[in-house]
């Protein structure tokens, strides 16, 4: 008596769960997701590419603009190295030595190759940003500005100067990047608009060399 009571509870319990999946299948019902998710945790993003653990040189450029320096390319260059600090991807050269050897001599400096100024301050690869476009997004006849940019990365071997990554696009891999569209006083807010694109390129520039946790309301591009 007792093993046929077991029995039916045990089959009560199997229909009974049937009838659960059958009814999320047929409404969408999404909580065995959920579950899953809560389990998995948040997804990790893999790196599009894992430099050597070689001295780099992180080297950030508006080369048609500024082949001699500009201030906000060394300040995306500097949340990049930070971001690469943060998460030990390379031993980083001191950019200050590119500062040094650019204000020594800047029409000879304009002429040198990627590849050479990483050689000259001791890098073994160069991560090589150049930044394509950095403009603003007016709505007329207001003060409200969306920033947008545009950038190529690639990873240079300083001995060699031939791309390491990546292999298959001559140009370098794209990003993009922006901010919201703000109502901004132009004598004061457009400075932190400005640092909040430099922050949001350079975060991205930085997750392609490695893994990160994507969240619901992050802006990375995969």
């Amino acid at each position: 008596m007792n093993n046929s009571v077991t029995c039916r509870a045990a089959w009560c319990l199997a229909a009974g769960l049937i009838f659960c999946l059958a009814l999320c299948v047929s409404t969408g019902c999404n909580t065995f997701g959920v579950v899953a998710n809560d389990i998995a945790g948040t997804p990790e993003v893999a790196a599009k590419w894992q430099p050597a653990s070689q001295p780099t040189l992180v080297l950030v450029e508006n080369y048609n603009l500024t082949p001699d320096g500009d201030v906000e390319c060394d300040r995306v260059g500097h949340y990049v190295m930070q971001d690469l600090s943060e998460n030990n991807v390379v031993p980083l050269v001191d950019y200050a030595k590119v500062t040094a050897l650019r204000d020594d001599d800047p029409a000879s400096y304009a002429k040198m190759s990627v590849a050479a100024i990483g050689r000259q301050v001791g890098a073994t690869q160069i991560i090589y940003v150049n930044i394509r476009e950095m403009s603003s997004d007016t709505v007329l006849g207001t003060n409200t500005v969306k920033w947008t940019a545009a950038a190529n990365v690639t990873v240079v071997d300083a001995k060699t100067g031939r791309s390491l990554w990546p292999t298959d696009l001559a140009g370098g891999h794209p990003i993009a990047a922006e901010t919201q569209y703000d109502e901004i006083d132009p004598h004061h807010d457009e400075l932190l608009a400005r640092d909040e694109l430099d922050r949001n390129l350079a975060g991205q520039i930085g997750d392609l060399f490695h893994n990160w946790m994507r969240e619901t309301d992050s802006m990375h591009d995969d």
